[in-house]
């Protein structure tokens, strides 16, 4: 028979103790999502034990760990700026914001808005800003005619068939 340990390899956390995730993370069976909170049970901390006896929990005092300790900090947005969960609180606070009346407030409101959840993300994306290269050749055949003073001729003659 064997003893669930009482705490993690380090000692850090024990049954009892409570953590909540940073980010998301997928831990005992579920994807826990960003400010989710939990308490330890012996079969979760035994769980989390690897073959060499280290655990994740371990990480809990770690700043940039996936875990903290206690329960996720009142006040504070369990959204991150740019993940879907953020979207949908900014536009839910815009939508409240433009539902004001006085354009006073609603401008008051839209600024607030902005303060907390910080600007939009782009609404679109430019794949290649490499200029056209017809506008480079096209320059250096402009800048050639002016400094040799004389207009190009073309040598180009429509050969058409007749009908």
């Amino acid at each position: 028979m064997t003893t669930k340990p009482l705490k993690t390899p380090q000692g850090k956390l024990k049954p009892g103790d409570q953590i909540h995730f940073k980010r998301p993370i997928s831990a005992f069976g579920f994807v826990r999502g960003r400010g989710d909170s939990l308490t330890l049970t012996a079969d979760m901390i035994a769980g989390s034990i690897d073959r060499l006896g280290r655990s994740w929990l371990d990480r809990v005092d770690d700043e940039d760990g996936p875990i903290g300790r206690g329960a996720w900090p009142d006040g504070q947005p369990k959204w991150s700026y740019g993940t879907p969960d953020w979207e949908e609180a900014r536009e839910t606070a815009r939508r409240v914001a433009w539902s004001h009346a006085d354009p006073k407030t609603r401008a008051e409101s839209l600024a607030h808005v902005e303060e907390i959840f910080g600007p939009s993300l782009p609404t679109s994306r430019t794949l290649n800003s490499a200029p056209d290269p017809s506008i480079r050749i096209a320059d250096g055949q402009e800048q050639r005619r002016r400094l040799a003073g004389v207009r190009q001729v073309s040598t180009y003659t429509p050969s058409e068939r007749e009908v």
